[in-house]
């Protein structure tokens, strides 16, 4: 008897596995079957990345450039400032 409980145990443990590898089985086809497309999605999203990426790089060029005529200004005003203060304190001298 005991071996019999034990040949049956085996038996339901061998088909549970079964079911498990059919269940496998068909997730992989499944994920196979996504595959290309998900591929594909991957590829694009890469292309979208790089002209992204390029996109920044030129912000970055506009960035620097308007940081430069900034600096640029700055000096100026700075200039124009130093001038009126100096034709100020002269006038108030004389």
């Amino acid at each position: 008897m005991k071996n019999n409980d034990h040949d049956e145990d085996r038996v339901r443990k061998l088909k549970e596995l079964e079911i498990e590898i059919k269940e496998l089985i068909l997730d992989a086809l499944t994920i196979e079957k996504k595959l290309p497309g998900r591929l594909s999605r991957v590829k694009e999203l890469e292309g979208e990345t790089a002209k992204a990426k390029g996109d920044v790089v030129k912000l970055y060029g506009k960035l620097r450039a308007l940081n430069s005529q900034t600096t640029l200004k700055i000096q100026e005003i700075k200039e124009i400032i130093e001038l009126f203060t100096g034709e100020f304190f002269q006038n108030l001298t004389k």
